[in-house]
């Protein structure tokens, strides 16, 4: 059977913080993936709170290409992937997952399709 394995990091790290303890926190997880042989580690970028969406999304890409260049200094080939999230006050609905993987080198999106309708659903109501 042709099966790829993903890993999926904790909901709760936040990644729009200068608190670098969810980078690390992350970097266990990446490196689960890699003993797992995992193609992916997923992420949630993280959270706005207390600051402007743009600054929290700004703070995500630092941490996250943090996360990627340690992936590079040991040599990981997974690759980090930024889960589309459903909820306002949540970094990452897909314009800008994509726009974030655009912008981080050995990242992809992840689509969770009821993360995106319920997106959908709070922009319609």
């Amino acid at each position: 059977m042709d099966v790829e394995l993903g890993v999926h990091a904790p909901y709760y790290t936040n990644l729009a913080s200068e608190d670098c303890s969810d980078v690390e926190r992350i970097m266990n997880w990446v490196e689960l993936a890699r003993y797992l042989k995992a193609r992916v580690a997923v992420v949630h970028p993280g959270f706005v709170k207390g600051m402007e969406r743009g600054e929290a999304i700004e703070l995500a890409i630092k941490n996250l290409r943090r996360i990627r260049d340690k992936m590079r200094d040991r040599d990981m080939d997974t690759y980090l992937g930024l889960e589309v999230m459903g909820r306002p006050d949540l970094i990452g609905n897909l314009e800008e997952t994509l726009m974030m993987t655009k912008r981080i080198k050995h990242t992809i999106p992840v689509l969770d399709i009821a993360h995106i309708r319920a997106e959908m659903d709070l922009t319609t109501k």
